[in-house]
Order: C-alpha cells, then structure tokens, then sequence
C-alpha cells in the first residue's frame, strides 16, 4: 500500500473502543481491503492495567492472522469487561477471548500469559511510543507523522486520497 496509519491504541480505552467500532470498519473496508492503506495496530495498554494487559497477551497467541479479529472482538466487548458486575463476569468475557485466540484451555491460557516474547514485544513498543512521544491514546501516525487526537473515516480517507496533506 502506498501509505501507512500506525494507531496505537488500548483494548480498555473508551476512545479507542469509540474508534475501532466507528471509524475502523470504514477504514478497514474502503483504504486497507482495497490496498490504498497498510494499518499496523499498536498495543497501550491503559487501565485497568491486568484487563488490558491479559486482552493484549491473549490477543498475541492468537495465529498471526486472527490477532486483529481479537482486538477487534475486545473493542467490541469494551463495554461489558469494563462494566461487568464481578469477576465471575470478567473472566467469562476473557474466556471467550481466549478461545477465539485459540486457547482451549487452563494450562494454554497460562503459558500465553506468561509468555517472555510477548513482555519482550511490549516493552519494545512501549520504546517505540516513548520515541514518538506517544503519551495517551488513540494515538495515529500517518506515513511517520503523529498526528493529535482521534481521526475519523472521513478524515483518513481524504489523507489517504491527497485531498488533505495530513487528517
């Protein structure tokens, strides 16, 4: 694709859940499906820390292909992990998580969350955001240049089609 958005965003961010439900579905059908765009997606975790971590590791032991179908999910189930009553209600919605990431059970739900690699991959994102002076999210970053607050379909696609030097 002929240019690139880098959002950096987290799965217990009320803004980025507002984005990847909104904006996202727009984006990805009309720029990303149809090569105009390549979308990397960054992990920030935000609180409540252990949710957004756990949604994160989980989401990266799932097959290489399925990890935005993950994030996607989470952004979708935002609102009842964050609103749910007790912790019997949480972890129903991580359990369905893990099997959408291919985690069957107990024992590989474990070894994911402890998986080094995935610490080792977030920590050198966490430098990579510390470089671009990333400090809140949903962060973007057009063609390596960061860009301040949440941008729209609308914006992006104008970005995208030269209509705008920058959404």
């Amino acid at each position: 694709a002929p240019n690139t958005l880098i959002v950096y965003a987290s799965n217990t961010c009320p803004h980025c859940g507002h984005w990847f439900n909104k904006e996202w579905p727009i984006i990805k059908r009309d720029l990303v499906e149809t090569g105009k765009l390549r979308f990397v997606f960054r992990p920030f975790p935000t609180q409540p820390a252990q949710l957004s971590l756990t949604g994160v590791l989980m989401a990266e032991c799932a097959a290489d292909d399925d990890y935005m179908m993950v994030m996607e999910d989470q952004f979708a189930r935002q609102e009842a992990i964050l609103n749910a009553p007790d912790g019997n209600a949480i972890r129903a919605q991580y359990n369905a998580i893990a099997l959408l990431s291919g985690l069957n059970n107990e024992a590989e739900i474990t070894a994911c969350l402890n998986n080094q690699a995935h610490y080792d991959a977030l920590e050198a994102i966490t430098k990579n955001a510390e470089a671009a002076e990333i400090r809140g999210v949903p962060a973007f970053i057009f063609d390596g240049q960061v860009t301040k607050g949440a941008q729209d379909a609308e914006a992006v696609k104008a970005w995208v089609e030269g209509r705008s030097s920058q959404p």
